[in-house]
Parts: structure tokens; sequence; C-alpha cells
């Protein structure tokens, strides 16, 4: 073989190999999880069965860096994002030490600006730019850079609102989004049509599930009907939970085509009148490469195992947390912690707080612990590295970011 015969042919194993690696998308086989089953099914989960080591960094603290009701988080591996569903409604960017870099806060009706968020995702794979807002009133998908700079503004509203009757009044809005990759923007949207007198609305048209690039050409559009809907990536690939109390969770390849799904049977758990408050809240969905994590609200006596111990509480409607290993394709409910008084895996590997996370970037899983929780769990714990670190909070601190790495 000559040497240009061999470089040629060196270079065919090399593409072939990048296509190989960009199509490898984990596939599972359609399953049906019976809900009653994984509640009966309650153990403890270790946390050293999927991580090999835990960490905790206190974020700084000052009057524009406290991270409150935080409702997702994530990182590109240079800055850590804090998506805050406050009044402020504000994204907060530190450092991989915790150091407050800055802040993203653009409420106005202004070009580049924001009246109500629904969603919080990154964009790190063009041209440096981070953060992707879903503006849920003006139905608009913002670009912000670290600095807040506002570097792409795509207002969809009219094609969200295409083929709808607009001699009728309705309210059309975007109720999540998430950024794939490659400059792919999906949105799940939802149109309220008044119904009896003005003002009252309920859901009758259908949800759309709605992917644009950033010129907002249309890559797929599709009906979702009148269910309740709501998408979240996994390495830049569509995950789409659908259905009625969202029973149904799909799964795309990198095309957008559908590979498989997998879907909740809740059995007995509630009576029709309790179709829309028993089911998995799948805004909470976890997913790393071994596992998944899912939040399961019902009533408390559909829940015996989990919270073996009872509540002496006023309300009967209450969380838990499912895991679902993928290698066994088995789900368990984890059990409460009275200890400790929280869910979450069980904390094997340093004898810290149960861990519950929030997100999972990468190798990487978090959790966010207000200071004041933190400091109890410290008492509490057999963790000397949580201990080390409560130390140097009081109640006033801002929150702690506990980060797992993955095996």
């Amino acid at each position: 073989m000559t040497m240009s015969r061999f470089c040629k042919y060196i270079l065919v194993l090399c593409v072939f190999a990048v296509a190989s690696c960009r199509s490898q998308v984990t596939s599972f086989d359609n399953t049906c999880f019976n809900i009653e089953a994984a509640l009966d099914n309650c153990a403890d989960v270790p946390l050293s069965r999927y991580v090999s080591d835990i960490e905790y960094i206190p974020l700084e603290t000052n009057e524009k860096s406290l991270v409150v009701f935080t409702f997702d988080m994530s990182t590109d591996g240079k800055y850590l994002y804090f998506y805050c569903y406050s009044n402020t409604q504000q994204v907060l960017v530190f450092d991989m030490n915790g150091k407050y870099i800055s802040q993203i806060n653009k409420k106005g009706r202004g070009p580049g600006e924001y009246e109500g968020l629904s969603d919080f995702s990154l964009e790190s794979d063009l041209n440096g730019q981070h953060v992707c807002l879903f503006e849920s009133f003006a139905n608009k998908i913002l670009v912000y850079e670290d600095d807040g700079k506002c570097v792409r503004d795509l207002d969809i509203k009219e094609l969200l609102n295409a083929n709808i009757d607009q001699s009728k009044l309705h309210n059309t809005s975007i109720e999540s989004g998430v950024y794939l990759n490659r400059g792919r923007y999906v949105v799940i949207s939802n149109t309220r049509f008044p119904k009896g007198y003005p003002g009252k609305y309920v859901r009758v048209s259908s949800n759309r599930l709605l992917v644009v690039d950033t010129l907002c050409n249309i890559l797929k559009d599709e009906n979702l009907g009148h269910s309740k809907a709501f998408i979240h990536s996994y390495k830049g690939n569509l995950r789409l939970s659908k259905g009625l109390s969202n029973d149904t969770l799909v799964f795309y390849d990198d095309n957008l085509n559908e590979l498989s799904e997998i879907s909740f049977d809740y059995g007995n758990l509630g009576s029709p009148a309790d179709q829309f408050s028993t089911g998995i809240e799948h805004r909470w969905n976890v997913e790393t490469e071994k596992f998944m994590v899912f939040k399961l609200s019902a009533y408390l006596r559909s829940m015996p195992k989990v919270f073996s111990k009872g509540l002496q509480t006023g309300s009967d409607y209450k969380s838990c947390f499912l895991v679902w290993d993928k290698a066994s394709n088995r789900m368990c409910a984890m059990p409460y912690n009275y200890e400790f008084m929280a869910h979450g895996f069980k904390n094997d590997i340093d004898g810290g707080a149960p861990f519950l996370p929030l997100s999972s970037v990468g190798n990487k899983m978090y959790q966010v612990l207000w200071a004041s929780d933190f400091k109890k769990y410290a008492e509490k714990s057999t963790s000397k590295k949580m201990k080390e670190v409560a130390a140097t909070l009081t109640d006033e601190s801002n929150s702690v970011l506990v980060v797992a790495t993955l095996k």
C-alpha cells in the first residue's frame, strides 16, 4: 500500500469513527414501569453505586450573589450557572470554585429583555455564547453572554400562533424549553381559549412541540394534544414527557427521530379525580449514563414504605423520588431519611447528608443546599468535609453546592 493510499485509508477510518461516535445514542426497549411496584420495592440506594467522590463548594456571599429558589443549574466547565426563579428571575454566574462572577437580570419589555421566564438552558457550542432563556409572555428565545449582553433575540410568537384561528381570543405561551446542540432550540407551547366569561381560561387547544434553528427555521413541528408535556436534553438529545399526568417519556436521536419510550402505570394510586395530581413531575428529571431520578407526587397513604414512620404534617399529599437503573431496567423508590429529614441517595461516600441531584452535566451531579440546612446536616453527619465547610458558614451565608463525581 502506498503512503498516499494509506493516508486516504486512515482518513476514511477517522471519518467513520467520528460519524459512529455522533450516532451513538443511548436507546432502550419500550418499557412500562408499574409505579405501585416501584413504591413497594423501596430501599436505600447507596451513593457509592454510581459515585466515586463528593465535594462541597460554598458560594461567595455578597449582595448580588445570593442563590435562592434555584430551579436549575448547569455548567460549561468554566463557569457555574444558577437559574433562580424568584421575583427577579435571574441567572447567577460563578467560577468553578464558587467565586461570584456576574448575573443576567434583564427584566423589561425592550429588545434583549424579558418579562417572565419559563425555562433555562446552556448554549455553549456556538461562538462562546452561553445562557439561553425562554420568555413565556412575549414568546422569545434569548441568548446572553456571561456579562449579560444579549447576542440573540429570537421572536417565535408568529410561529407559535400559526394555524390558530385568530378570530378567537387566545393566549399562547412557552411552557418549557431546552437547547440541544448545533443551534437547535426546542420549546413546548400551550394555547388557552376563554370559556364562559372573560378572564376564565381552560386548556382546550393542543400543546405543541416546536424545534427551530438560529434563523427561526422550523426543524420539527408536532401537535401533542391536550396532555401536559415537558422536555429536557441529555447529551444534546431530546427527551419528551407527555400523556396524562406526563406518563410517557420519549427518547429521540440526534436527528430528532423517535428511538423508544418508557411509560408509567400508576395503577390504583389515585382515583380518576386524582389523575392530574398523582404522577411524575418531569421538570425534575435528572438523567445520567447509568440511571435516571424521577420525582413522584402522590398521597401519603400510597407510600407506606417510603414514609415508614409517617409525617406529622397538615397535608396528605407528598413527594418521593424514584431511581431507574438503566442496566437492570429496574425502578425503585428511595425511603425518606428521618435522621436528616430529607430525600436522596444514602451518602455512604463520606457519611454526609442524603444526596438529591438537581442536575447532571458530564460526569458530575449537582445539589444546592441553603447554608442553614447545610449546617444542620453537617451536625448530624459524620462527614469531615461537611463539618469543615459548615464551620465557615452562618445562616446568612450563600448556598453550598454539593458536587458528586460519577463513576
